[in-house]
């Protein structure tokens, strides 16, 4: 049986919301340690919430900020042949 399939019977079941809420405090409950430590080392960086992060990153902050910045880094690199970017501070 697939994820998908296994999404569709729960949802016949309404049961789809009560296990996707089990599932983000599990993660969020393995991830504690990691993303304490980088909230530790990184207190200005501001996160969206977590269940945000859990639905597009595992819930993992190091990953989320890090593959963000590289991603936009490269966007910038991308575009500026089309556009001058003198006057942003984003690749300090």
């Amino acid at each position: 049986m697939n994820k998908g399939n296994i999404s569709l019977f729960l949802r016949s079941l309404r049961l789809l919301y009560v296990f996707d809420y089990l599932r983000f405090y599990s993660e969020k409950s393995l991830k504690r340690k990691i993303n304490k430590e980088f909230k530790r080392q990184n207190p200005f960086i501001k996160l969206p919430t977590d269940y945000i992060l859990y639905e597009s990153f595992a819930l993992n902050y190091h990953s989320y900020y890090n593959e963000g910045k590289d991603s936009a880094i490269k966007l910038v690199e991308l575009l500026s042949k089309y556009k001058s970017l003198e006057n942003l501070n984003i690749l300090d």
